[in-house]
């Protein structure tokens, strides 16, 4: 008998595992290779990130990248997961969002856009949840708009 009461011989385990189990005796048989031939499935997917952040076109500075990155990172979600749109100065939000229908969520700082909807407010549109806002130069030099953009944040986001 062996001194630890988990420690048996294969030939008991065997038998223990065939009688609870009630194996055949070729259910321990390895397979042949033919039957361990696994067919890969590929599925294409052509999805878009859920999250679009909109921003004017050209007008964005390192310094605006590097502080969306830390607001994204705030709310816990990585900026290189959303899609970074440039938005031209005469595009309307209704475009935009017929333009990404896969997007959920939309995020406009100083776009034409966002300066027609109210700011740091979410608004709910069909399938789609939007946040306008101020662009990140003024946000990041106005301690308000910052509270205030974390808040709409927080409500988008929870």
């Amino acid at each position: 008998m062996a001194d630890n009461i988990w420690d048996i011989d294969q030939a008991s385990a065997h038998q223990l595992f065939d009688e609870v189990y009630q194996l055949s005796p070729n259910a321990m048989k390895q397979p042949d290779k033919e039957e361990t031939t696994v067919q890969p499935s590929v599925q294409k997917t052509t999805s878009q990130p859920e999250i679009v952040i909109g921003l004017p076109t050209n007008t964005t500075s390192s310094t605006d990248k590097a502080f969306l990155g830390k607001v994204m990172a705030a709310v816990g979600i990585e900026l290189s997961k959303c899609a970074v749109k440039p938005v031209e100065q005469n595009e309307e939000t209704s475009d935009l969002l017929d333009a990404l229908p896969e997007a959920s969520t939309l995020l406009l700082f100083g776009t034409h856009s966002a300066m027609t909807l109210a700011h740091y407010q979410v608004i709910r549109k069909e399938s789609h949840r939007l946040l306008a806002a101020d662009n990140l130069s003024k946000i990041q030099a106005d301690q308000s708009k910052k509270r205030q953009l974390w808040e709409g944040l927080k409500q988008l986001f929870k």
